[in-house]
């Protein structure tokens, strides 16, 4: 073989090699690439779309406090001669405290009694008397005002609240009704709930009128008693004469008598004593007696949340000292200015929601009966918003694209394989971490995938229902 064949040859067996090792490295690259995309879109992680209640909140720690508050004081002065009560003792409406002594008093009641004429001291027991109806008529009326305003500021709760369901049935309404592909069924049960608000609105509204009118009612009836009891007083004056010094001391010698025993103005436990036996009393409280039946939880307010809150609002209370136990609360009051120095407030969890500020704080009523006792520790969940029973996936399935429409990609099974399908939805009440969705294209069971950026529209992916989107 000549020289220049043996070249060509050799040549040729080089070039041969070359396209062997390069055709094996490019089946090589293409395997890795397959396996890389096989790698990619197995197992992504989906969830099922499921019937969810909703709720958004707000965790606030408190202490058990009573609603009805009473300090007990006299205008006398004068020793404690008996007391019949201690310090955490359970009291009945009526019941009797203490009694003063009453020797001094006695012994200038006999004194003027027997520089006055018959007439005199009759005329003085009767402005005693008088004097006596005129305060129980002010008492009266100080208590059935109180309750009848108690009885609006509920009624303006319930009319609150029903205004704020009405408003938010109208958006979710209004906002599906103009999404792309609106259901007719969907629309007609969000009308139906839109309707019944209303009704509530209508009827929280006669409940609010109602009260009203029961308040100038008692206004009304109270303020006449307290007049006829005034009257009464006046009239005496006028016909015994304003110049008799002596019956009228007389007259308040027996009121004080009247006084000298202090009763219990309301049931409730002693949390407060500070009189005994042979004390003397001067000014100030002698006891304080809080109702132990209708209570409330004191809740400090993170500055970032006391905008977010408002009465009427429901409020789900939890203790320590009772486990697995849960009471229904209303929001009852709302105090908007902050109080002094820099709290922090832990949530459930005991994470600190906590503002640079001072805190702010709320009233939650606790509804029905509880075994809570005064001054304990207690939790509660403030609800913004709640929905029943709501079609929901996680908040990070949703894909919200610059227009402001908002997706979630549909796996969807063919042949068992799952094909990602985009699909619109609207959007209805938020909760915490689920949203409540809305398509005539998606039905309760269906897989959603739980991370939009993971795939692209139309690819075959395999599905992992282990791995959820939380």
């Amino acid at each position: 073989m000549s020289k220049k064949k043996k070249t060509l040859l050799i040549i040729s067996i080089i070039i041969i090699i070359l396209i062997i090792l390069i055709t094996a490295a490019v089946k090589m690259l293409g395997k890795a690439a397959t396996n890389a995309v096989s790698t990619l879109h197995d197992g992504i992680p989906v969830q099922e779309l499921s019937m969810q209640d909703l709720s958004s909140v707000i965790y606030a720690n408190g202490i058990v406090e009573s609603q009805n508050k009473v300090s007990i004081t006299t205008e006398l002065t004068g020793q404690i001669k008996e007391l019949y009560v201690q310090l955490g003792d359970y009291v009945e409406a009526g019941a009797p405290l203490l009694v003063m002594d009453d020797s001094e008093i006695r012994k200038k009641i006999t004194e003027l009694e027997k520089q006055l004429s018959d007439q005199e001291i009759l005329d003085a027991k009767q402005q005693e008397i008088n004097k006596r109806s005129l305060e129980y008529a002010k008492q009266e009326q100080a208590q059935t005002l109180s309750e009848a305003q108690s009885a609006i500021d509920q009624a303006r709760n319930q009319l609150n609240q029903a205004n704020a369901a009405m408003e938010k049935a109208q958006e979710t309404y209004n906002t599906y009704a103009s999404s792309e592909y609106p259901e007719t069924e969907i629309l007609q049960e969000l009308k139906a709930a839109f309707t019944e608000s209303q009704i509530a609105v209508t009827t929280a509204q006669t409940t609010l009128s109602e009260a009203e009118n029961a308040y100038n009612t008692a206004v009304r009836s109270t303020s006449q008693s307290v007049q006829t009891a005034q009257d009464a007083i006046d009239t005496q004056n006028i016909g015994s004469g304003k110049d008799n010094t002596a019956s009228s001391t007389l007259a308040e010698l027996y009121n004080q008598l009247e006084k000298v025993t202090i009763t219990a103005p309301q049931a409730g436990i002693i949390t407060s004593l500070n009189v005994s036996v042979g004390s003397m009393v001067t000014t100030g409280d002698l006891m304080v007696i809080e109702d132990n039946k209708n209570l409330k939880i004191s809740v400090t307010i993170p500055e970032n949340d006391i905008l977010k809150i408002s009465t009427g609002m429901h409020a789900v209370i939890k203790a320590n000292a009772l486990e697995d136990v849960e009471m229904s609360g209303t929001i009852s009051k709302v105090i908007n200015f902050a109080s002094s120095g820099s709290n922090t407030t832990p949530n459930m969890e005991g994470m600190s929601n906590g503002s640079s500020g001072g805190s702010y704080s709320a009233e939650i009523t606790i509804d029905g009966e509880t075994k809570l006792l005064l001054g304990m520790n207690a939790k509660a969940e403030i609800i913004l918003a709640e929905k029943k029973n709501a079609l929901s996936i996680a908040y990070d399935s949703i894909l919200t694209e610059d227009n402001g429409k908002t997706y979630v990609y549909l796996a969807q099974e063919n042949n068992g394989e799952y094909t990602v399908k985009k699909v619109p939805i609207t959007i209805g009440e938020e909760g915490d971490y689920y949203t409540e969705i809305s398509s005539e294209q998606l039905k309760e069971g269906d897989y959603i995938v739980s991370y939009p950026d993971m795939v692209n529209e139309g690819e075959t992916i395999k599905i992992d229902l282990g791995t959820s989107a939380e």
